[in-house]
């Protein structure tokens, strides 16, 4: 009996599944919720992801994604960005 109520209860440990990938999903919620809370409340970002991710969990992510949209962006400039730049 004992055995078998070790493993019901490590079942329900999170900490020992393997980390999980970040859905397409997830990241869209990421970045509404630090539009929301701003970039140095990760609690409440972590909040607002409604408790499925840790924040620092959620700010290793925000980090990885804005540096991949700032690699994104080389090239060149699009018209609409000239346009911007140069007014």
């Amino acid at each position: 009996m004992f055995f078998s109520q070790y493993l019901q209860l490590k079942e329900k440990d999170d900490s020992t599944k393997a980390p999980r990938s970040w859905t397409p999903e997830e990241d869209t919620q990421l970045e509404l919720a630090v539009k929301q809370c701003g970039e140095k409340n990760w609690k409440e970002v972590s909040a607002a992801m409604q408790g499925k991710r840790r924040p620092d969990q959620c700010l290793s992510r925000w980090r990885k994604i804005k540096k991949e949209k700032k690699e994104s962006k080389k090239g060149k400039w699009t018209p609409d960005e000239d346009k911007v730049f140069f007014i």
